[in-house]
């Protein structure tokens, strides 16, 4: 038998980074350093920092960290990759019933299909922001061991009928309806700086237009001018404030374009575990309060590697980031003006000026909206009073 483990060794049931950093985390939970931990192995300190840079190692140094931990190594095949013989609509929509049911059952979820088919499910919610990660996270390992690791989860992607942009919005249409239906939400981190696969947050936005630049590109020379990407939501707003940062992409466009299907990318969150960034092929700045002039007035972003001659990306100006949340105002909306206002992009006289000039062109519950108006600059006030006392000696 080969007593060695690969990360790419088909037999294995996690890679060995994420292995050993289970094992560090039982370790910690010891009160064990890394150095008290190797000691208590008997090896060097050195050969367990070497082993956090390798991909692979002796099964037995793998018996000797573990023999500290009270734990036992055993090989064991890996679990089959299956998904539904079937999966159309009345399968998605018990998916979604079950995804947006009020707690997280370990039977249910083991019971409504393929282990390995569910596991990515949970992993794919616990790389939807607002969700319970930590939860998620031990479902899907609970459900298939090592769906959590980057390469797992990739490949469940790449194989399953799932697709993220278009379930992830109809998930958070539901929760958004049926709110006592929703699991626990959570804060999701910023943006991690760590990568997978050459994958940060901005690898993967930079991935997802180059898809799109790809489309237009056989077209250049058609083209009076490069199709402009107004991009907006939580995706505009990580690069203003250091808030939140969205799993999903809201944009429009200045031309008429068919988008590649599976506009989706994974990378590292900041928990070492992936995350998930797709493009709302559902979004329409149409639908909501929206100025006159907020594409005109829009920011050119330079992403390093977009030809701009293609694709020109455009956010928001902060000012119609915050017109743009006042027809839902969800808590999240209003958390995203806060910071804004707090951040000094605007005051509150701006946000009601701007406002109220794009209600000339709205049609529906003006009224409901005037109240909303009134609501927002009210947070705005008492976010610029806070910002200027952080700021007193």
């Amino acid at each position: 038998m080969d007593n060695c483990l690969s990360a790419s060794a088909p037999a294995r049931l996690f890679a060995l980074q994420a292995l050993l950093g289970q094992l560090g985390s039982l370790a910690r939970a010891r009160a064990l350093s890394d150095g008290h931990w190797a000691a208590a192995a008997k090896l060097p300190q050195a050969t367990l920092s070497r082993l956090k840079k390798r991909s692979d190692c002796n099964l037995e140094t793998l018996v000797a960290l573990a023999a500290p931990l009270q734990l036992r190594v055993a090989l064991a095949e890996a679990l089959p990759r299956e998904m539904p013989a079937a999966f159309g609509r009345k399968e998605e929509e018990k998916l979604l019933a079950l995804c947006a049911a009020p707690a997280l059952d370990l039977r249910a979820w083991r019971a409504a299909g393929p282990r390995f088919f569910m596991a990515g499910v949970a992993m794919l919610l616990a790389c939807a922001s607002g969700m319970d990660r930590p939860t998620l996270l031990m479902l899907a390992e609970a459900l298939y061991p090592g769906m959590s690791t980057p390469e797992v989860f990739d490949a469940w992607l790449k194989s399953g009928p799932v697709r993220p942009a278009r379930f992830l919005p109809m998930l958070r249409e539901r929760l958004d309806k049926y709110p006592l239906c929703s699991p626990p939400m959570t804060e999701p981190a910023h943006a991690a700086s760590t990568s997978h696969l050459g994958k940060t947050y901005l690898d993967a936005l930079r991935f997802l237009i180059g898809r799109i630049e790809e489309a237009v590109r056989p077209y250049a020379k058609r083209l009076p001018e490069p199709v402009r990407m107004y991009v907006a939501g939580g995706t505009c707003l990580a690069f203003y404030v250091n808030r939140r940062v969205s799993d999903d992409i809201d944009a429009t466009f200045s031309r008429k374009i068919v988008l590649p299907e599976d506009l989706e990318a994974t990378y590292m969150g900041a928990d070492g575990k992936p995350r998930l960034l797709y493009f709302d092929y559902q979004y329409n700045d149409t639908l909501g309060l929206m100025h006159q002039d907020a594409h005109e007035d829009s920011t050119r972003f330079p992403l390093p590697g977009i030809d701009p001659k293609l694709v020109e990306i455009r956010l928001l100006a902060p000012l119609d980031l915050a017109v743009s949340k006042l027809s839902r105002y969800s808590e999240i909306d209003q958390g995203d003006i806060v910071a804004l206002a707090e951040a000094g992009l605007f005051t509150e006289a701006q946000l009601r000026a701007r406002a109220e000039d794009a209600l000339i062109d709205y049609i529906g519950n003006v009224d409901t909206l005037k109240t909303t108006i009134e609501l927002a600059c009210g947070l705005v006030r008492a976010a610029r009073r806070k910002a200027a006392r952080a700021k007193k000696p």
